[in-house]
């Protein structure tokens, strides 16, 4: 009986043994219904298969900097030198009326402003610099007269000196196609933006009157200099006080030309005016005197309307030193350009029309500023100014005061100074729509 139990007993433990062995082994892999095939293998794919791997975007490059000038030469041939990190790319061209070379380097800043040119300069009478278009950094040079440009090229770094580029100018003889200037600027400038607002609409496709704000200059056009400040980073700030100020009201639809610190050409101004078909268009600067006997005295802000004609000789002077932004940024003037503009019948007759309602806002606007702010002695003066040329809506141009007084200036470095303008400009903007609508009923 022992023996028996014992062999039960023990086959028990072999089946149990045999078991875990069994499971222990995995199951054998699928076969084909024809029958296994030398070599084959089946994989069974999962249920919710994992998406394939994305490899990393690549980074953009890293911007190239601008660092140093360097002007050297005679009048018979002459030099600059601007100090660059990496290898960007360059486009090198001259321009006419005025003589000027001018220089676009892609994906570029500029870390450090740069100096007056010395007597040094040969052919060069001055240089500046700055962003004419997002990541895209120009130079442009004024030169004595028509020259050429001998070479251009990027001279590698070395263990002593950084990359550089050099442009070497040489007198010319003035000869040579301006379509073609006009073609080599064109490649260069900026795309055209529709302004930092929603997309436009037609008029009667909304609720709310679209105010223009038009910061001045900007990028490589710093516009005018004080002895702190710059009149570009003012208007600026100015600017965006007024936008925050129209958007508080939730009366308005508010777009602004330039929100950070780039060149905007003067048609382009008008073109993003257009585009949002603006019922208000207001330009925003600062005035400047090159006397500085009259620059200790002379202060306070001014408004101007459009006119063919000056209202005095220092309206002519600012609109004739605003009417060459784009000269200075680098950009041809195309001859007979603003004369086709003025001499078009119906374009002329649209502009009387928005001229009668840019002076009632002028007349708000300055009943406004009055008793906050200090005030030129004539604070309504006109002048031909190429950025009021906007035959479908009022427009003004304000010039907030003379940066070159130093009282002036002071204040408008502050910002309780630019929240006071900025109440006084929406103060007059609501007192002269709520005007409006009560004229429409």
């Amino acid at each position: 009986m022992y023996g028996v139990r014992a062999s039960a007993e023990c086959f028990l433990a072999v089946g149990c043994v045999l078991a875990l062995m069994l499971l222990a082994t995995p199951a054998p892999a699928q076969t084909p219904r024809d029958g296994p095939k030398e070599g084959w293998a089946a994989t069974v794919a999962p249920i919710n298969p994992p998406p394939p791997a994305t490899p990393p975007a690549a980074a953009p490059p890293a911007p190239s900097i601008a660092s140093g000038f360097e002007v050297s030469g005679t009048t018979s041939r002459s030099r600059v030198l601007l100090e660059l990190t990496g290898a960007p790319s360059v486009s090198v061209f001259r321009l006419s009326n005025p003589w000027r070379v001018v220089a676009d380097v892609s994906n570029a800043e500029l870390v450090r402003p740069i100096g007056p040119v010395g007597n040094d300069g040969g052919l060069i009478t001055g240089l500046r610099a700055g962003l004419f278009a997002p990541g895209k950094l120009r130079v442009v040079i004024d030169t004595t007269g028509p020259m050429s440009i001998e070479s251009s090229r990027i001279i590698a770094a070395t263990a002593s000196t950084p990359s550089r580029l050099e442009i070497i100018i040489v007198p010319g003889s003035g000869s040579g196609s301006r379509a073609s200037e006009i073609a080599a600027a064109a490649q260069s400038l900026p795309v055209d933006a529709a302004g930092s607002g929603d997309a436009p609409k037609a008029r009667d496709a909304r609720t709310k009157p679209v105010v223009i704000i038009d910061p001045g200059h900007g990028g490589i056009d710093p516009g005018a200099r004080g002895e702190v400040g710059v009149e570009k980073d003012i208007v600026l700030a100015v600017s965006s006080e007024v936008r925050r100020a129209l958007l508080a009201t939730r009366r308005f639809d508010v777009v602004m030309t330039r929100t950070s610190d780039v060149f905007i050409p003067l048609d382009q101004r008008v073109q993003i005016s257009r585009q949002h078909n603006a019922d208000l268009f207001l330009s925003i600067h600062a005035d400047s005197l090159d006397s500085k006997t009259l620059a200790k005295t002379v202060r306070g802000a001014t408004v101007y309307t459009l006119s063919d004609k000056a209202s005095d000789a220092r309206a002519q002077a600012m609109a004739d030193k605003e009417n060459a932004s784009d000269l200075l940024a680098g950009l041809p003037m195309r001859a007979g350009e603003e004369d086709e503009h003025v001499r078009d019948i119906l374009v002329d007759l649209m502009r009387r029309e928005s001229a009668n309602l840019s002076a009632d806002f002028r007349n708000l606007l300055v009943g406004e500023m009055r008793p906050r702010l200090a005030m030129a002695r004539d604070p309504f003066r006109s002048a031909p100014f190429r950025v009021l040329r906007q035959p479908g809506s009022p427009a003004v141009l304000i010039e907030l005061g003379y940066i070159s007084n130093a009282s002036d200036e002071k204040l408008m470095l502050t910002q309780a100074w630019q929240r006071t303008v900025a109440a006084s400009i929406t103060t007059a903007i609501e007192a002269y729509f709520t005007r409006r609508s009560s004229a429409v009923r």
